[in-house]
């Protein structure tokens, strides 16, 4: 049996997670993760599925892109509240989910 030995250059490493392409990967799975987001979130008002925004770029030499829900109530509505006055939702965790499959 042979044995093989991978050595990676940290550099070229570096350069693959900041590259536009692997951004640009990222940020279209962000994409299928927002629209799929605002498709299940619940709607008693409409506040909270328009609140998703998506958010890319570089940073500590990385490529990254997130989806956020930037309303307030946010936290409650995902990971519900005390006393099950709010139901736990999960929205961004569930739309994560259905991307993955």
């Amino acid at each position: 049996m042979t044995d093989f030995r991978i050595e990676m250059d940290a550099n070229a490493l570096e350069q693959i997670a900041r590259d536009p392409e692997i951004l640009a990967v990222l940020v279209r799975k962000a994409q299928e993760v927002k629209a799929k987001a605002i498709a299940i979130s619940p709607r008693k008002t409409g506040a909270y599925s328009s609140s998703f925004k998506l958010r890319s770029g570089v940073k500590d030499n990385a490529a990254f892109a997130r989806v956020v829900n930037t309303d307030p109530g946010s936290v409650a509505i995902e990971l519900g509240a005390r006393g099950g006055k709010n139901p736990r939702f999960r929205v961004l965790g569930r739309a994560l989910e259905v991307v993955r499959e």
